[in-house]
């Protein structure tokens, strides 16, 4: 019977180890790969969302005298219900109860709607993405200092539909001020009639965005979650208060972004830190 000699029976060591090098240096090459279009899978859901949220929002502008969402602010005893999370609901799929009450909007044991939660962000509760509150509505007052709770704009008073940001990743990011010696560049309010370059108001701004994460805790007063809508800088407001409900850049140093006239694209940090009257700033509603 042929027996082989011990010295041809299996691997010798150095043969081994010439195959685990091999395995390593393949595997260094192909987990980042395999990474990348796992999150590439995950951006392309999140685009998906925000296309559904900005047809929902254009088809509710055409019902409504072709005026956009509110923000908060009072409705009968129960203030809140007329955020965009709330009337948006007739115009998308969505599953569990819609809110009734104030309280409903934060209730955790209320399913969150699928559509409302980035893939990277699912952390989140009632949604990943945020309404540019300021650029989209009257603002608290108008013009003559009336109270008007962040009325909808109607679609005439929007400078360019397609260079406006009107709902974009979000988060709020409070807790990253330590990280960002620039974070409140544009704390204070600037005046988009009468535009002066400085850090703190109008820009171009200082700050780094790619330092800012979402908060921990996921409860009311104390969450990632920007709630519902976004500031940007110079509007003061949500920008320095409520946990700093500022835009997030989570995709590859990108945030993905439906603008007004409904077409979705992934939006750079270096964008939000451009002079709000600058012609490639997509932030502030400003004619170009």
């Amino acid at each position: 019977m042929h027996r082989c000699k011990t010295r041809h029976c299996g691997f010798t060591l150095i043969e081994l180890l010439v195959v685990i090098a091999i395995i390593a240096i393949l595997a260094a090459i192909l987990f980042p790969v395999f990474a990348q279009a796992r999150e590439k899978a995950r951006q392309a859901s999140c685009i998906s969302n925000l296309n559904q949220i900005g047809l929902g929002s254009m088809m509710y502008s055409q019902d409504y005298d072709e005026t956009f969402f509110s923000g908060w602010g009072p409705n009968g005893d129960n203030p809140g219900l007329q955020v965009w999370r709330v009337t948006i609901l007739p115009y998308v799929k969505m599953g569990g109860k819609v809110p009734q009450t104030t309280g409903d909007l934060y209730d955790p044991t209320i399913p969150t709607v699928p559509l409302f939660q980035c893939p990277d962000t699912t952390f989140m509760a009632k949604t990943s993405y945020g309404y540019n509150l300021n650029e989209m509505t009257q603002g608290w007052t108008d013009s003559s200092g009336n109270l008007v709770f962040f009325w909808g704009l109607p679609e005439s008073a929007i400078h360019a539909p397609a260079q406006l940001v009107m709902f974009a990743d979000a988060a709020s990011v409070g807790q990253s001020a330590v990280n960002d010696p620039y974070f409140h560049d544009g704390d204070n309010f600037c005046n988009l009639s009468n535009i002066q370059p400085n850090p703190a108001d109008c820009g171009p701004y200082r700050f780094d965005p790619l330092k800012w994460k979402p908060d921990a805790g996921n409860t009311s007063g104390d969450w990632a979650s920007c709630d519902s809508n976004l500031s940007v800088p110079g509007s003061a407001g949500d920008w320095e208060i409520n946990n700093a409900r500022r835009p997030i850049f989570i995709h590859n140093q990108h945030t993905d972004a439906v603008f007004v006239d409904g077409h979705v694209k992934a939006v750079t940090a270096n964008s939000l830190k451009l002079e709000a009257n600058d012609p490639a700033n997509v932030w502030f509603n400003v004619p170009h």
